[in-house]
């Protein structure tokens, strides 16, 4: 949530946020550029749904064992109370880089290309990736194997990609 000093608005989800800023601070760079509302739309449709449950996956034991006692206990009680905590395996870790990150690869322009619309700028879905990506690492740690493994995916791109991000935050 933010709240925007110049027009006294308060606007929340990133998403809308994003799209605010552009539209109030035109001539500052474009994180939806004109003619991708769509676009990101559909990106964010498909990466929050299919990403970040598959993600979430072989995340979650290592969030939970970070948190305090009394918030990994919350989190069991009200989001696995009705379901096993899921466990990382293998085949997870395949179906992750082979189905859903292979997936994301494909709906870049070129897979060489380092942000999602083409250009030497980064728009909204690439904020997203890398978010997601942010999360990886703070979890697992920036030396992990995990997150090694991760970075070396698909000729390396999610490390490139990331990389590439970094001088943005």
């Amino acid at each position: 949530m933010i709240f925007d000093d110049q027009t006294k608005r308060y606007i929340s989800d990133s998403f809308l946020i994003a799209v605010y800023l552009d539209e109030t601070y035109p001539d500052t760079p474009q994180l939806v550029p004109h003619g991708t509302y769509a676009l990101h739309v559909a990106f964010l449709a498909h990466f929050s749904s299919f990403v970040n449950g598959n993600v979430a996956t072989l995340i979650i034991p290592t969030f939970l064992s970070i948190l305090n006692p009394v918030s990994s206990a919350f989190v069991q009680e009200n989001y696995f109370s009705s379901a096993p905590i899921p466990t990382p395996s293998e085949e997870k870790w395949k179906k992750l880089e082979k189905e859903v990150f292979a997936k994301v690869v494909a709906w870049y322009k070129s897979p060489d290309d380092l942000f999602f619309n083409g250009t030497d700028k980064p728009g909204f879905a690439d904020v997203q990736l890398v978010a997601s990506f942010q999360w990886m690492k703070a979890l697992w740690g920036a030396d992990s194997d995990e997150w090694k493994r991760v970075q070396g995916w698909h000729g390396g791109k999610w490390a490139k990609s990331d990389a590439a991000m970094s001088r943005f935050y």
